[in-house]
């Protein structure tokens, strides 16, 4: 098989029309060149799939294990008060050292004025490999098949190398649990379904409404999805949603809620109604144990394995790694569980 040419700044350089150091200078963005000119030789560089190596060099030359950690937040408020990424963020801190593994952490979110939609880390060469964490954008996995040699695997979304939960399956046992308490009466919020696991839920909680027939008690606004990032406006939204659906004389009995935030919105509006969580309404929420538990009042969820999703991530990339010709595309399914707290009771006569 016939080896392709790595491209070096000299080709660069040649394409531009400019110097070698003007070419360094410009994607290091230095004042000493104007910013027309930056732009221009960037677009060169993004055009002829060139990536500086001298960073990438000088920490391999020190280190070992050195992996990129890059999560899909578009600020550090999201990722903190995300039930998936921040647990998962301090399990992987915890393998990684257990393992000895160095890692870097990055934030991504897909920008426009970033020539090579890679964040920094990947685009210099500064990792042997990287762990994604949520949908990092159509822009960078692009990128990255450009760069079909670097190893990567992502978490919880669709793509050759990955490990998934069980996101049907889990939903299934969550609402044979809710329909075991007698609740034929069920609302669903969640989203965004840009997330894949999302959308399989919701796919999940329609087939399920239609098979055993909630639909034909649900009105059309029972279930719903935001779109928005979770935040202090994304909150407001739902309670919005949750008034209008509980305050009705003809409510559901149960609500589903894709998420902490939004279960802890419901369940807020609800207390206000005057409703008695767990008997008056049941309401099951969806993240991780430790929320699950400490949220008024303990509330049923379906709980991530953040070790399981961490581990079987960590030894698909350094597989890929090690023997990057061998490993073939794969995903890995890994289960998650239902934690029961006193958030669902039978439905009320």
């Amino acid at each position: 098989m016939k080896s392709v040419k790595a491209v070096t700044v000299k080709d660069v350089a040649k394409a531009a029309g400019v110097s070698q150091a003007a070419v360094s200078m410009a994607l290091r963005g230095s004042k000493e060149i104007s910013a027309k000119r930056i732009e221009q030789i960037q677009k060169i560089a993004q055009k002829l799939n060139y990536y500086p190596q001298a960073a990438g060099q000088l920490l391999r030359s020190k280190r070992k294990n050195q992996i990129g950690v890059v999560i899909s937040a578009p600020d550090t408020d999201s990722m903190a008060h995300s039930g998936f990424q921040s647990p998962l963020l301090g399990v992987m801190a915890a393998v990684c050292y257990k393992e000895q593994i160095a890692y870097q952490l990055e934030m991504h979110h897909c920008d426009s004025s970033n020539p090579s939609n890679l964040p920094h880390q990947i685009a210099a060469n500064m990792v042997d490999g990287a762990i994604l964490i949520g949908d990092v954008g159509q822009e960078m996995y692009d990128a990255l098949a450009k760069r079909p040699t670097f190893p990567w695997v992502s978490i919880n979304e669709p793509t050759p190398y990955s490990v998934f939960m069980d996101i049907t399956g889990v939903t299934d046992r969550l609402l044979d649990h809710i329909h075991e308490l007698g609740h034929r009466r069920v609302a669903y919020v969640g989203g965004p379904n840009r997330f894949l696991e999302h959308r399989l839920a919701m796919q999940t909680f329609e087939r399920y409404s239609h098979t055993h027939q909630w639909d034909k008690h649900q009105k059309s606004d029972w279930t719903h999805c935001f779109e928005s990032q979770e935040n202090e406006s994304h909150a407001a939204q739902v309670q919005q949603w949750a008034l209008k659906v509980l305050g009705s004389d003809n409510r559901p009995s149960a609500v589903v809620c894709h998420g902490d935030p939004q279960a802890r919105s419901v369940a807020h509006v609800a207390a206000g109604l005057g409703l008695v969580i767990g008997k008056d309404l049941s309401i099951t929420s969806w993240g991780s144990r430790v929320d699950a538990m400490k949220t008024w009042p303990n509330m049923t969820a379906v709980v991530y394995d953040h070790e399981q999703l961490v581990v079987a991530a960590l030894d698909m990339l350094k597989r890929r790694i090690r023997d990057p010709e061998t490993i073939k595309p794969h995903v890995q399914i890994v289960n998650a569980s239902l934690y029961f707290g006193s958030s669902t009771g039978p439905v009320s006569s």
